[in-house]
């Protein structure tokens, strides 16, 4: 089964990925974010786990009800007040064009990604039980 979701893939492969290239963007804002974000990185021991920088355990109170949407936070309204500016700031980044999942549907890395999405939710969930005894 796996051989014949490996083919389909392949074939949608062929007839879906975009033969265009995307263009160069220059986003002085998206360029800062990523610059920052890259350094963020290098201060994680590990990328597959949640971990949280030393800004962020700043403002927690208590970091462990992170998910909690009842937690108490230590900003003050100054903080509060940059927090909203970087947020609407955050809104001015341009999407990205090489951002293949964030493709608009009609371009082709859209329809490959439909295509993609499909044989996945259709052929690679798909699995035969064998008893043995």
């Amino acid at each position: 089964m796996k051989t014949l979701f490996s083919a389909q893939l392949a074939e949608a492969e062929k007839q879906f990925l975009p033969r265009t290239k995307a263009v160069l963007q220059t986003d002085p804002l998206y360029d800062k974010l990523k610059k920052y974000h890259d350094l963020l990185m290098q201060s994680v021991s590990n990328r597959t786990t949640e971990k949280m920088s030393s800004e962020v355990e700043d403002v927690l109170s208590n970091p462990a009800v992170t998910d909690d949407c009842e937690r108490r936070f230590l900003w003050s309204t100054d903080d509060e007040k940059r927090l909203n500016e970087l947020n609407k700031t955050c809104k001015l980044i341009q999407p990205r064009a090489e951002c293949t999942w964030g493709a608009a549907d009609e371009s082709e890395q859209g329809q490959y990604n439909d295509k993609r999405m499909q044989l996945c939710i259709t052929k690679d969930c798909d699995f035969k039980v064998i008893y043995r005894m």
